[in-house]
């Protein structure tokens, strides 16, 4: 599927539109002739040979996909930063526990030549070593379960209507269910499977939401965070001094059911105290 996150738009030269007299149109006309609707369609055709020309409630309609389109777009490019950022953590993170780890096990190896015990000297001898070779790369998920792959069957045929490339429209839906999905997986790793299908399902109709204003539908939960209070912390860290991208993906840690002063006493244990 088209990579939707890291294509590049493409932003047409605008062309130059007479003026359209509104005097006599309805108000969704003038709406829709100021974004640049034309009432005159034998003229805006022979202006744009390989246009159609729309009336003002389909060119609306349009309108309003690419925006939300565009806005997709942003909103998945801001999360596969975040995604970036939470890949580095972790990495950073495993890496200063496994240190942690070396260095009590060294400790004890020196506590035991210390007291002649040397059956304790050599068990943790050998777990130094054995530590010492374990790879603190944050290794990719795990291939899909075959429940997974039955799950996503039955997710594709309850969406069958537009879970298709029957239209270009449909191919953009099913690129943003792809595009949701993967990042759905990423800021909820302990969701259930079946929970994740359903916020990329409730995600997707949200974002072409004029595919199914006659579909009752259960509005996803959205929580609402308070505004950060300042909190005194031992080692310094705090919310409200953490940069835009750290705050985004101390967020996204919360979502999976962590807490803020988790993901603050992890940076303080990767990078040192304030």
């Amino acid at each position: 599927m088209t990579d939707i996150v890291e294509q590049e738009e493409i932003v047409p030269t605008p062309v130059a539109e007479p003026e359209v007299d509104t005097s006599n149109l309805s108000d969704e006309e003038v709406q829709a002739a100021s974004k640049g609707w034309t009432p005159d369609k034998d003229a805006y055709e022979a202006a744009h040979p390989t246009k159609k020309w729309k009336s003002a409630e389909a060119f609306l309609d349009a309108e309003e996909m690419i925006g939300s389109i565009m806005e997709l777009k942003r909103e998945l490019r801001e999360q596969a930063k975040v995604s970036r950022e939470l890949v580095v953590h972790n990495q950073r993170l495993a890496e200063m526990q496994k240190a942690q780890r070396l260095a009590a096990l060294e400790a004890r190896q020196l506590e035991a030549v210390e007291v002649g015990d040397t059956e304790a000297f050599k068990a943790a001898k050998e777990a130094y070593h054995k530590t010492e070779q374990e790879p603190t790369q944050i290794l990719p998920p795990p291939p899909k379960s075959k429940e997974q792959i039955e799950e996503i069957k039955t997710f594709t045929e309850r969406n069958k209507g537009w879970c298709n490339n029957s239209t270009t429209e449909n191919t953009r839906m099913m690129e943003a269910a792809d595009k949701v999905y993967d990042l759905m997986l990423t800021e909820f790793p302990g969701k259930p499977h079946t929970e994740i299908l359903t916020l990329t399902e409730n995600k997707v109709k949200e974002l072409f939401s004029h595919r199914f204003v006659n579909e009752k539908r259960t509005a996803a939960a959205v929580t609402t965070s308070a505004a950060p209070v300042p909190t005194k912390t031992k080692h310094g860290w705090r919310y409200e001094d953490l940069n835009r991208t750290q705050k985004l993906v101390c967020d996204a840690m919360e979502k999976a059911g962590k807490t803020k002063a988790f993901y603050l006493d992890q940076l303080a244990g990767i990078y040192g105290p304030k």
